[in-house]
């Protein structure tokens, strides 16, 4: 810790904390509310007003790729080509180990061995590349521009792949563009994309739905990722707002804590266009679509109707997990671009001899069991044949919302549904 004029400065995990309001006793012991002192650095701090979440360089990369099997007159070849964009910019690396992996995905199923490269040709001005080994490669950017990388080498097969027995060594090619892209653009991306609307006070930062990033763009304002960066770390960023101080520990932005208070938050890229994000409570949301869903595979879970009656043909790919999933929300300011608090939800059964109340894991259950949307924390297991009746209520919610919502159907016997 460093004291500046009435400033606090952590450097915590590569993180650099600034909280600017100075409290009773100053920062030479964090104590508790009872005036004992804590092992926990950060009770008793103020909340911190700037996060500074640094770009990650990146100087070595396992190339991934597919592989495509070609039937030619001399017989069979491996082919692939790919692409790999590096910034160019204070930070960002010039030289990129690029090594290859000894396991590989073809068009035709998995291929095992072991790829030596004998030949690369293509440098230019701009990129420069060479072989630092038979397995490795050294991309070097020296300006601004692009190279096509053409190059040459051999797979020998541990295991029959493609129809092609093990130990066969079939020849490769290699085509790989290389382009250097100038880091002085980018852009704030938010969980969904051309959604500029608030997000929700408390919202869960471990759903995608709550997520943001930093995008490169190149000059003609199209994304591109850098390989010589992180790929959830591209560019630095601050954030300015009020963040609590024991969740103010983020490496990248994505994993930001939402603030548990309403309010704005200033996300700052070091190069490109600020985006400024309102936090909104319950109090701001003014309509929401909501689905009763039964869990189901990647196919999709089966959005429930009141009235309805379901599993008399047997339950197929379904899970035993009701919940209510919030598809999208609007709030006085816009569309509601992350997903709600769970805190912001009440389920309860009105049938419990049928239906009770679970609660529901935050990731797919086992086989890959999920829905649809936001979850709003809980759900309903069925026990038993029966009419099941849930009603959903979200208390603090604009009464034009339509809360609570009531879900009332008919189910056969639930024995076959698989669990989670």
């Amino acid at each position: 810790m460093v004291m500046i004029g009435r400033c606090l400065v952590m450097v915590w995990a590569g993180l650099a904390l600034v909280a600017c309001t100075e409290p009773a006793g100053g920062f030479d012991d964090v104590g508790d509310e009872t005036g004992e002192t804590t092992d926990d650095p950060t009770r008793g701090l103020p909340s911190v007003s700037t996060l500074v979440i640094p770009m990650r360089p990146r100087t070595e990369l396992e190339l991934s790729t597919v592989l495509e099997l070609v039937e030619e007159d001399g017989g069979p070849r491996l082919q692939f080509a790919t692409r790999l964009d590096l910034a160019r910019g204070e930070g960002y690396p010039d030289v990129l180990t690029v090594s290859l992996p000894s396991s590989w995905w073809a068009t035709c199923g998995p291929v095992e061995g072991a790829l030596s490269l004998a030949s690369l040709e293509g440098s230019t001005d701009a990129v420069g590349v060479e072989l630092a080994d038979e397995a490795t490669m050294v991309v070097r950017g020296h300006a601004e521009g692009a190279a096509s990388i053409i190059g040459a080498g051999s797979i020998t097969l541990d295991e029959e792949a493609c129809a092609v027995p093990a130990g066969t060594t079939l020849p490769v090619d290699l085509s790989l563009t290389i382009a250097v892209r100038p880091a002085d653009d980018a852009r704030i991306e938010g969980p969904h994309r051309g959604c500029d609307g608030p997000i929700a006070v408390g919202a869960d930062p471990s759903t995608e739905g709550n997520w943001f990033t930093a995008q490169l763009l190149d000059r003609e304002g199209e994304p591109f990722q850098a390989a010589n960066a992180e790929p959830d770390a591209q560019v630095s960023v601050e954030l300015h707002g009020a963040f609590e101080a024991e969740h103010a520990e983020p490496d990248v932005l994505a994993r930001w804590v939402v603030p548990s208070e309403p309010g704005e938050v200033e996300i700052v890229p070091a190069f490109g266009q600020p985006r400024t994000v309102e936090v909104v409570e319950a109090e701001a949301i003014v309509a929401a679509t909501v689905q009763f869903q039964l869990a189901g595979t990647a196919s999709g879970p089966l959005v429930l109707e009141s009235g309805e009656r379901y599993g008399e043909g047997g339950w197929g790919r379904a899970a035993n997990r009701i919940a209510p999933i919030v598809v999208d929300a609007d709030t006085d300011r816009g569309p509601l671009c992350s997903s709600p608090a769970t805190a912001w939800f009440q389920l309860e059964s009105l049938t419990p001899q049928v239906c009770t109340i679970v609660e529901l894991p935050r990731d797919a259950g086992p086989d890959g069991y999920t829905f649809f949307g936001a979850r709003t924390g809980q759900a309903a297991r069925l026990v038993t044949a029966g009419t099941c009746t849930l009603s959903l209520d979200a208390p603090d919610v604009a009464a034009e919302a339509g809360f609570p919502l009531r879900l009332s159907a008919e189910f056969a016997d639930p024995t076959g549904l698989h669990e989670f």
